[in-house]
């Protein structure tokens, strides 16, 4: 290893470093503003039950649910909360094996009689390498991710829709794109049915 690799290896890994230190921050932000607002639709739950019995009135199973710390509210937090709690956990990790061979890079640049540190020029190029795909790909996944999950918050809206009624708007569309016509009017509204899931 040379004065210039160690430089520029220096540059690279406290780069990658100031990077991971913001995704730690952003990560672990979004992992507690998930438990806190969690928590405050609980408590929120809790306030109104109290207001109910201060009333005198009954509570509904829905209102004692959503009040209860049960199973469902501890998975819920946990789905929620999980994505941004890995990704932190991830990122600590890099930014900790960085640190580490950093320190190991100064304390050979401080050196007098310099070993040649070939061993470590490998382990340090290894090392910057894995964590600036680690920095793209999770760039990558999470992008993919949020991008899937607003795709199936928008395809919610035809949920309301039964699926024969979405048969007869595809079918629609098929045909319009085949022939160019317009649906006639009762093939547009077909009868009424109940609603299949």
């Amino acid at each position: 290893m040379s004065n210039d690799y160690a430089a520029l290896i220096t540059t690279f890994i406290v780069a990658v470093i100031a990077v991971g230190t913001i995704q730690v921050y952003t990560f672990s932000r979004r992992w507690g503003d998930t438990f806190t607002a969690e928590g405050s639709k609980l408590i929120d739950a809790r306030q109104r039950l109290l207001e109910l019995f201060r009333q005198g009135h009954d509570p509904t199973s829905a209102e004692m649910e959503a009040a209860g710390m049960g199973p469902r509210w501890y998975l819920s937090v946990l789905l929620k909360g999980f994505p941004p709690y890995l990704a932190t956990g991830l990122w600590v990790l890099v930014c900790a094996v960085l640190v580490f061979v950093q320190a190991h890079v100064l304390r050979w640049a401080a050196m007098e009689n310099k070993p040649k540190g070939a061993k470590l020029a490998e382990t340090s190029f290894w090392v910057v390498v894995i964590a600036v795909v680690i920095l793209v790909a999770e760039g990558l996944i999470r992008g993919l991710l949020e991008a899937q999950v607003n795709t199936l918050r928008v395809q919610r809206r035809l949920a309301p829709y039964s699926r024969t009624e979405r048969h007869v708007m595809e079918q629609a569309l098929k045909e319009y794109r085949r022939t160019g016509q317009l649906p006639a009017p009762s093939a547009s509204h077909p009868p009424s049915t109940p609603p299949t899931p």
